[in-house]
């Protein structure tokens, strides 16, 4: 617990069978959680053997994703194969408009990202069409209906959103007063570690807070449609004209 940034580790947990499958170990986990974030640790890891299912499964109950898998040669020698898994405290997390403060960051953030959806679809995007692109993305941020936000975590930038609720006068593919999830983007090193599901949430929040009964999105590889089936999306049998990708939906029930 003596981690200068702020990360800590839970080494073992351990139940009698007996005590087993009756929600002790979820209570005592929870507890530990608990207790760190109020002594302002940012995010706790333990590692779990890779067969061991039924601690996984309970770990992720307690908000914690696997963010990677390793082979680790124990002190009795033997090699295992075990996953890592990690829990954020999303207070550690802040979402917030582009502005002058940040807007060199997010430039950054937008190479990255086009370069990324350029290795995926085997292209070269114009230096000077990403600059126009990003430019545009500034300047509409503030429009009626559309949302951008930059996602950091301990100051640092980890990835963005783009949103908007689809009007008449829109250009290309829309669905009007649907919400529309144009841009999403997490970096490599910072994903699979809830980042992306805070950011989800926020644009989420911002469609309700208008009004907005469905949302949709072409499905872009670098996020990929795993992550919008885990939440909630569903394919459709529509392909977007502008950029030939899997078009997904998800109603916004009233909860």
């Amino acid at each position: 617990l003596s981690s200068e940034d702020k990360r800590t580790y839970i080494k073992m947990i351990a139940l009698l069978p007996e005590y087993q499958n009756i929600g002790i170990g979820q209570y005592v986990i929870k507890k530990i959680l608990n207790n760190l974030k109020k002594r302002g640790y940012s995010s706790v890891a333990l590692y779990t053997d890779k067969s061991n299912i039924k601690a996984q499964k309970c770990y992720l109950k307690c908000g914690f994703d696997v963010t990677s898998k390793v082979v680790q040669k124990m002190s009795n020698g033997m090699v295992v194969n075990r996953c890592k898994m990690e829990c954020f405290f999303h207070d550690s997390i802040t979402i917030r408009g582009v502005n002058s403060n940040n807007y060199e960051e997010f430039i950054e953030l937008m190479l990255k990202y086009a370069k990324e959806l350029d290795e995926h679809q085997n292209r070269n995007t114009d230096p000077e069409i990403l600059k126009k692109w990003t430019e545009s993305i500034v300047i509409k941020q503030y429009d009626d209906g559309r949302c951008l936000k930059l996602c950091s975590y301990n100051s640092e930038i980890v990835g963005f959103l783009y949103g908007k609720i689809d009007k008449t006068d829109d250009k290309g593919f829309r669905k009007i007063g649907y919400g529309c999830i144009m841009e999403f983007y997490v970096t490599p090193e910072c994903r699979r570690k809830g980042f992306g599901k805070a950011m989800y949430l926020e644009i989420e929040q911002f469609f309700r807070k208008n009004d907005v009964k469905h949302m949709y999105l072409p499905a872009a590889p670098v996020t990929g449609k795993p992550f919008w089936e885990k939440m909630g999306f569903i394919k459709t049998d529509e392909i977007s004209p502008d950029n030939n990708q899997q078009v997904y939906e998800k109603e916004l029930k009233v909860d």
